[in-house]
């Protein structure tokens, strides 16, 4: 396979961890907020609809394409592998949450089966990237997805 046909299989193993977190993630919050686990209250007060994920979600696979899509035109693997580097920051993240909550959280099942999928296309692509820009574009891209984030979430309200 050419890295860019690798590189087309990352928006599929994002939206595979999305649609789990579609089905259960509302629901899911909903139950959280109202059982005794202690949460900051910052957490308690979020309000989202599953309208307003969805929406969330789409906004983000679009963003996930339009990285792809720019790698694999201007044939640079840095920003799609710093990318998929922050994908997997946002699995572990769930993996924490589930150890804190002592609970399941939505996503960490199939985002623990795409961590397999982003291994094997990571392992085609860092040896296209040097280290120093990686590690500054993984933070910046870390920053600009929780940016969105906080965007995508105050834009629903």
């Amino acid at each position: 396979m050419t890295l860019h046909e690798w590189l087309l299989i990352f928006p599929l193993l994002f939206m595979c961890h999305e649609l789990e977190e579609l089905a259960w993630m509302p629901e899911w919050f909903v139950r959280l907020k109202a059982s005794p686990v202690k949460l900051p209250d910052k957490v308690r007060q979020i309000t989202v609809s599953p309208r307003s994920f969805t929406l969330i979600v789409f906004e983000e696979f679009i963003l996930v394409c339009c990285v792809i899509l720019y790698s694999i035109v201007v044939s640079s693997f840095l920003v799609a592998t710093a990318l998929i580097l922050v994908y997997g920051l946002h699995i572990v993240v769930h993996f924490g949450q589930m150890v804190y909550l002592r609970r399941y959280v939505p996503g960490s099942f199939t985002g623990g089966l795409t961590l397999i999928g982003c291994t094997l296309v990571l392992k085609q692509l860092l040896p296209q990237v040097e280290v120093g820009p990686l590690v500054i574009a993984t933070v910046l891209m870390t920053v600009v997805v929780g940016a969105n984030l906080v965007i995508c979430h105050k834009w629903i309200r």
